[in-house]
């Protein structure tokens, strides 16, 4: 779990990319390697939220940085 770069919250099923909560790294409350924790406020609403992590991003073998894939959970 120490190479989370981002949480997010998102109504939307199918698509992590649109989030309603983001919460970078400088924003977790605790991080080590086997857990992530965050402090997120959701409004009053029935909608449910999925959360979606971001990993840091990888150096391929060139050394230039590969941005990661959202991972969803449900």
């Amino acid at each position: 779990m120490d190479d989370i770069a981002l949480v997010t919250f998102t109504r939307v099923w199918n698509n992590c990319s649109v989030s309603d909560i983001e919460i970078t790294q400088p924003d977790f409350t605790i991080q080590t390697e086997k857990r992530v924790v965050v402090k997120a406020a959701f409004p009053d609403s029935a909608d449910l939220y999925y959360v979606c992590v971001k990993q840091k991003p990888k150096e391929n073998a060139q050394g230039e940085e590969i941005d990661q894939h959202f991972i969803k959970f449900y």
